[in-house]
This record gives structure tokens, sequence and C-alpha cells, in this order.
């Protein structure tokens, strides 16, 4: 499914987090409203109903914790992704990676799953309860930290929500939390809240300040200033999208720097031993030190409309004929060894467009179907060096010229 299929449910979620009854008709109208829909997504929507019976909760049809994978090997938790979900958005909402995993339908089920239980006393009172059920696994038994990233997905909605992971960390000493956050206004409300309370901030929790937020810089200031703020965490925009190789590579490291400006950290795209002593986004090693990534993908803005612009679907020919075969993603993010052509006859927008050159930038537009209200998106860039964008939709194709942001 894609997000414009998703998007009544991330509305019902959106709006009517502790409303189970609700979600729930809206999920089974969702799925008798799409009659193409894969069984994986029938499957897990319905298992997510589980969890809108208003009964007790007794237990979860989705892990409501994950133990990571071979990029970031912690503990974690995610929820819903968006200027809904994260309050502090700002231009990251058109490029959040967090968007991805809504191709599988398991991730964006866990993401909702997630979100409601934060949203009432009985499902927060069962995160605590897997939390320690978690911790009590022997493979976190037997060592004395436990690395715990809150929100891989996601982020504070509330200071209240703060107020429950900030208690929950405390009193679990034995968590190394952290975490990257746009809700700049929340955590100043917490800061606030404690010391009208005499409360404090937990020892074990370490924020990194995210990029692509909507903020001012005194309120920036502000949360530099807040005792758990280890420092900035950057995407750094480049003139070449990066592949996740390319995070450890040090020639693309130094042109990172060099793009950057200012002494850095480089991020190598693998989180658990980027350091001889641990990770250093949850570090007190690295206090008021930049860390910096190359950004997942370029940014783009819509600046005007191509005309007579005609749009083929080829297979692939052998290797020598018309070049390399590629693997190119279609909007439920498959690879269907297919290639796509564009060619515009009006010479103001270019004679001839090159097939695009990376599929993490194909895969922006797939995933932006929201943005766009369309259901195919493809990126192509003309032999001028201008960045268009392919669409396809139930009215024919369109086509947008689009500029790089610097």
């Amino acid at each position: 499914m894609n997000r414009q299929q998703l998007q009544p449910i991330v509305d019902a979620v959106a709006n009517h987090a502790d409303d189970s009854a609700y979600i729930a008709r809206v999920i089974n109208q969702t799925i008798e409203n799409t009659p193409d829909i894969k069984p994986g997504w029938a499957l897990n929507l319905t298992r997510l109903l589980t969890l809108c019976t208003g009964k007790p909760i007794k237990g979860a049809p989705f892990s409501v914790f994950t133990d990571g994978n071979s990029k970031e090997p912690f503990l974690s938790f995610s929820g819903m992704p968006g200027r809904a979900f994260c309050p502090g958005a700002g231009d990251c909402a058109v490029w959040c990676y967090s968007f991805s995993a809504w191709r599988y339908p398991a991730a964006f089920c866990r993401q909702v799953q997630n979100t409601m239980l934060l949203s009432t006393d009985a499902g927060r009172l069962f995160i605590l309860d897997e939390l320690d059920a978690q911790l009590r696994r022997a493979k976190y038994r037997a060592i004395d930290r436990v690395d715990f990233r809150l929100y891989v997905d996601g982020d504070f909605r509330s200071v209240d929500d703060i107020g429950f992971w900030m208690n929950t960390i405390e009193n679990r000493p034995k968590l190394a939390a952290y975490g990257y956050s746009k809700s700049f206004h929340e955590l100043l409300g917490f800061d606030v809240a404690t010391r009208y309370s005499g409360d404090a901030w937990p020892d074990n929790y370490v924020l990194n300040v995210s990029s692509g937020h909507k903020h001012s810089a005194e309120v920036v200031a502000a949360v530099e200033a807040l005792p758990i703020t280890r420092g900035h965490f950057v995407a750094v925009p480049m003139a070449k999208t990066a592949r996740h190789a390319d995070h450890g590579n040090r020639d693309h490291q130094k042109a990172l720097r060099e793009t950057y400006g200012r002494k850095a950290f480089t991020c190598p795209g693998e989180c658990g031993d980027c350091t001889p002593s641990g990770h250093a986004c949850g570090s007190d090693r690295f206090k008021g030190v930049d860390i910096i990534i190359a950004a997942h993908l370029v940014r783009l803005t819509i600046t005007g409309v191509l005309t007579n612009v005609f749009i083929s679907r080829k297979n692939l020919l052998p290797r020598g004929r018309f070049g390399a075969r590629h693997s190119i993603p279609d909007h439920h993010g498959r690879f269907d060894q297919m290639t796509y052509f564009v060619k515009a006859t009006n010479s103001a927008d270019a004679a001839t467009v090159r097939k695009f050159k990376t599929e993490q930038a194909a895969r922006l537009w797939c995933d932006e179907c929201e943005e766009l209200d369309l259901f195919e998106h493809f990126l192509i860039t003309t032999n001028d060096g201008n960045t268009l964008v392919t669409q396809y939709s139930v009215a024919g194709p369109l086509a947008y010229r689009l500029e790089r942001e610097q």
C-alpha cells in the first residue's frame, strides 16, 4: 500500500490515538476500500485490530521494542513519523527516511501500535511491562549497561510523553538511553516543570539536537543549555546522494567535512562501534561536538511544470546494447528489473533526459505519495543538469521541474 492509501489510518491515529474503536473502524474501511490489497497488508492490518477490542491489554500484535540491526544493534522504540507526530519537524518532513519503513506492513503497524499504546494509561503500563521483560532477557541480564535508542522513528509528541519516558529511564539505571529530537518546545516545557516540581533530568539519557527542525536560534540555544544535551547531529546536503556504504569511506568523510565547513565528527553510518569506547551519539566524551552525516536524500523544490513530455517504460536489454542493467524500485519499493526513459520535445527543457542515477533518490519520490498525491514517482536528470521528477497517475504522466536546495 502507498502513503495515499494509508493516510486515513495515519489521520485516525494522529487525531484519535486513544480511541481504539474509531481506529478499528478506519482500518476496516481501509481494507474494504482497497480491493487490490496485498495479502501481507491485509494480514498485518487485521492483526493490528486485535489491539482495538476495548478489552484490557494482554498482549501486543507486534513487538513493542526491537533489538535493532547491523547498522544499529541497540534496543529501540519507534512511533509514527510525520508532522502530526513530530511537532518540531521542519524540512526534515520532506526527506524523512522513516517513511521508507512503510513499505513493510509490520513496520507500519508497529508504529501505529506503539503510538496508540503511548496514548493511554493502560498502554503505558503495558510498555513498561514489555521493557522490563526485555531487560530480563539473558542477553541483557549479562551486561551492566543496555544501550537504548528512544525513537528510531517518531519523536516526543508532548510534555507528558517526555515525562513518561524520563521517569521510565530514571527508574531503570541499567539503561543508557539516547535519542535525536526536534521537539524543542516540549523539551523546554518539561524542563520548566522539573524546576517547579523539584525533579531533575535523568543522568542516563543523552539528547542529540537533530537538524531539519523548524525552530528559531533562540529556542535552539535554550535546548543546547539543557543538562541532557550532548550536541548537534546534522544531516548535511551533498552534491551527490550518499549510499549507506559511503558513510564509512574516508574520501567521502573528508568531502563531507569540507562541505560542512566546521570541525565535526563524521558518522560512519553504523552505530555501536564508531569509537573504541562506544557510540559517539550517546557519549559525554562528545559533548559539544557536532556529529555529521550526509543527508539521506537530496532536497528538491518544485518550480514549474514541463510541457510536451513523453514517457515510456521498456524492458531492459542485455548489457552492451543500451548500457548496463539497473534495478529500479517501483512504487511499492520492490525492484522490478525495468527501466524508464523520458524524452522532452520542448527544447527549453533539454532535448533528452538521462535515466536517474540512484535508487535512493528514486525512492524519495516513491515515499512521498502524500506530498505529491500520486502513485509512482521517478527521479531523472536532464543533460543540462536540471532535475526532473516524472509522475505516473491515473490521469497520465506529468513532469515537474525541480531545483536543488543548496
